[in-house]
């Protein structure tokens, strides 16, 4: 079972990072034939595996799926190789909130209470909301700047429109409810993971 340490763990800004779903099939494909996360690495710097700009973007690629992967433990891969698309895109979903404590206070606070009660209505400032929740309980976050806050902001309305939980372009944007199949929903709970399936249904916890 995968405990979720994620609530253990300091409370990030990422800028920079981004959904990497093409990026992820492609690790879980290699991880899946037996490879080792030393092999992806060594794919990585060799053959640009990931077809990134730089050494060094795919550096940040690399790394970042395998933080991602390693807090997934390992029935992850089998799992997410035997789903449909669409589910594959919800798993991506769940192992940013296994690895972003951030990011799951923000689903949990906001997005779960709004499919809760039925308020499929983003507006830029849910996102804000919950940043200055954070920020007046963490003496690191409250140094956040405005400039960073808003390049969070993109990135996890970007995160839920790949994901297919989120349409439009501007605020209010518009909530998609996901869909759990029976066999998502399984493994969420014997993964130990029911929290993140309460997330992604609207159940109260």
């Amino acid at each position: 079972m995968m405990a979720l340490a994620v609530l253990t763990q300091p409370y990030p800004a990422r800028v920079k990072e981004q959904f990497w779903f093409r990026e992820l099939r492609q690790a879980v494909a290699v991880l899946a034939e037996g490879k080792s996360f030393a092999d992806l690495k060594r794919m990585s710097e060799e053959e640009n595996f990931f077809n990134a700009s730089s050494a060094s973007r795919a550096n940040e690629i690399r790394q970042v799926l395998e933080r991602r992967l390693k807090a997934a433990g390992p029935s992850f891969c089998a799992f997410f190789q035997q789903s449909p698309l669409a589910t594959q895109k919800l798993l991506a979903l769940c192992l940013l909130l296994l690895t972003d404590h951030t990011f799951y206070r923000f689903m949990d606070d906001c997005f779960r209470e709004k499919l809760f009660t039925g308020d499929l209505e983003l507006y830029d400032r849910d996102f804000l909301r919950v940043f200055r929740a954070i920020q007046n309980e963490e003496p690191r976050a409250a140094k956040w700047t405005d400039a960073t806050l808003k390049k969070v902001r993109a990135n996890y309305r970007a995160y839920l429109r790949e994901a297919g939980l989120l349409a439009g372009e501007k605020s209010p944007y518009q909530i998609q409810r996901p869909l759990l199949i029976r066999e998502l929903q399984d493994y969420l709970q014997q993964a130990g993971l029911a929290a993140i399936e309460k997330i992604l249904t609207g159940e109260r916890a």
